[in-house]
Parts: structure tokens; C-alpha cells; sequence
């Protein structure tokens, strides 16, 4: 099984930028070397009974049959339209350059129905940099068919990765009520009930907080004291969640003009449906004209539907609103 860190390595083939364009690095974990998961998959060779998934339409290029959103139990996500994968979104990073091979080409293999599933390969939509190595298997599994090493067998589910196992296996979210009532949320409340779920250890651009902290306007900037770091207290009044990109930065307002914070960190969100994504973000450096380069770590992932049913209507969620500086 993958740990947490190594899960977007694996499944996505830890995406990279080379000379401008995209390619997928080499899936080599546990050392398997290429795009088989470690076990052989010998599924159950009863057609599903099932108006699901069309393993041949699939074949052939029809997504109609796959077309929604997939997640994973981790709240990764994979949004196909009738055409084919239209998104990725992994920790909050959004993908946009993969794709579902079905073709043969070069020593990537064709897509073929085994063992009552279509097995597939994730690459890149830049067909030059896909190599057997470095794709990751793409399986569509109907209802019916089952997958060593998962559980439930019982729905439609998609695996992608190169160790068995539930983590790896994604079902197609139904869009209920709930969703809509989500999706229909003003951004401020979103993220207003994003900052009541904050997690420990995340970083504001003045050090690390809390919900507590940001309702009472308080912060813990580092100095530096006799070259060691330390917190001092200061208060603030609002806060701005600046967009950039896929994912909001947590900004401190109106703080003493003498305040300045001495550390690399910064806290982000990400907002993905019901989906929030904290990262806390070291810059390692910025260059003119430039974007800043960083490394990231996840501190925590929470549900927006749980965070408006616990919060809906309270002083907290109003008083955390009221703190939000709108452009």
C-alpha cells in the first residue's frame, strides 16, 4: 500500500515540468519498474449485470457511460466528460494534461477487456513522453466484477495506481441535495467555513494560527533573537484568502507597520467541492516576473458539507465572515 506522501507519485506518476512542457516521471515504487500493479488481477469473468459502465463503447472512445466525477475514500478526485478524462485533482492540485491511453503506441499496450474489466494506461496527452514505465494502469471495473485486494463490488468503480487496495479505487459521487446546497454556497462562506476547520500547525503569512486566534485578531510573527527563532504577539484586523491559481493563501490585514514575520512558510486552501485541502508551502525562492518556487506539505483535509451542518447559523460563522477582506 502506498503511504499518504507517496500516493500522488504513484497514481498520477508524480507529474513534472521539463523545458516547458509536462511529462510523467517513472513509476518505479517497490520496485516493480513499469505499469503493472504488484499482484496479478484475476477478477471474476461474470458480466455484471449492469446499464453502467460499456467496457466496449469505453474502448472504442465513448465516455458517455463514465462521464461525472470519481473519487477516491481520500476525496481525490477524476471528472470525465463524454470524451474522455477531463481533470484530475490530487491534494489539490489540479491535473488538466492527462489522459486515458487506449491506443497501442510505442511500448505502451493497446486497452483490452480482461477478466470482465477494461484495462487501460494513464499517461500524458503529450504522446512522446509516454513510455511503459511511465504510465500507471487505469482499470474501469463494472459492477459485478471483482478486484483482489478491494472491497465493495457492488458499484461501478475505476482504480488507478500500482498497489491493490480501496485507497486506490474511485466511485462515482451522485450529485444529491447536499451537493447542490454546497455548490450554491456564497465563496465567503466557503471560506469562512474553511477557516473554522483549520487544522493544527497551519501557517498564516504571520505565523502559525488557529480559528481562536484569527476571530480574535491575534498573530505569532517569528524574529529572530540571538540568530534563534521566537513568536511575539500582535493583533491584526481581518484577513484576505488571496486566489492564485486553484488554491486561496491565507493573508493577515492591518497589522502594526513595524511587524514583519522571518519565515518561509505560508498556509493555503484549496477548495474542491465538498473536498478542503490545507497545505503549508516553504517558498524556496522567487525570481522577477516569476512564480514562486515551494514545497508543500498536507496538514489536514476536512468535508465542507460536515463543516456547514456543525457551523450553520452560529455567532462563529458570521464573526469568522465579517473577518474575510473581499476585493
Amino acid at each position: 500500500m502506498f503511504t499518504k506522501n507517496s500516493k500522488i507519485a504513484a497514481v498520477i506518476a508524480a507529474l513534472v515540468v521539463v523545458g516547458g512542457g509536462s511529462s510523467y516521471a517513472a513509476l518505479s515504487l517497490h520496485g516493480n519498474g513499469g505499469a503493472k500493479p504488484q499482484k496479478s488481477v484475476k477478477a471474476a469473468t461474470n458480466k455484471p449485470k449492469s446499464n453502467g459502465l460499456d467496457l466496449e463503447a469505453i474502448k472504442s472512445g465513448d465516455f458517455s457511460c463514465v462521464a461525472g466525477t470519481w473519487k477516491n475514500p481520500g476525496g481525490d478526485t477524476y471528472v470525465f466528460d463524454d470524451h474522455g478524462l477531463k481533470e484530475a485533482i490530487f491534494d489539490g492540485r489540479k491535473i488538466t494534461d492527462a489522459e486515458i491511453l487506449l491506443k497501442g503506441e510505442g511500448t505502451v499496450g493497446a486497452a483490452s477487456i480482461k477478466e470482465g474489466m477494461l484495462q487501460a494506461s494513464l499517461g500524458n496527452k503529450n504522446h512522446s513522453a509516454n513510455k511503459a514505465e511511465t504510465v500507471a494502469p487505469f482499470y474501469f471495473i463494472p459492477k459485478g466484477v471483482n478486484l483482489p485486494g478491494t472491497s465493495n463490488p457492488n458499484v461501478d468503480r475505476l482504480y488507478c495506481g500500482q498497489a491493490l487496495g480501496d485507497d486506490n479505487v474511485f466511485t462515482k459521487t451522485i450529485e444529491s441535495k447536499q451537493t447542490k446546497e454546497m455548490e450554491n454556497l456564497p465563496l465567503k462562506t466557503k471560506q469562512a467555513l474553511a477557516l473554522l476547520g483549520l487544522p493544527e500547525h497551519f501557517q498564516s503569512d504571520y505565523g502559525e494560527t488557529t480559528p481562536d486566534m484569527l476571530l480574535k485578531g491575534q498573530a505569532k510573527p517569528v524574529r529572530k533573537v540571538n540568530g534563534q527563532d521566537q513568536t511575539y504577539d500582535v493583533k491584526f484586523r481581518g484577513m484576505r484568502l488571496f486566489p492564485e491559481r486553484e488554491k486561496y493563501v491565507l493573508e493577515l490585514q492591518n497589522l502594526p507597520d513595524d511587524v514583519y514575520n522571518q519565515t518561509s512558510q505560508r498556509g493555503v486552501i484549496y477548495l474542491d467541492g465538498d473536498t478542503i485541502v490545507y497545505k503549508n508551502e516553504t517558498v524556496l525562492g522567487q525570481g522577477k516576473g516569476k512564480d514562486e518556487s515551494v514545497q508543500d506539505q498536507t496538514t489536514g483535509k476536512k468535508s465542507l458539507y460536515d463543516l456547514y451542518k456543525q457551523y450553520k447559523g452560529t455567532k462563529r460563522l458570521k464573526e469568522m465572515e465579517k473577518l474575510i477582506i473581499e476585493d
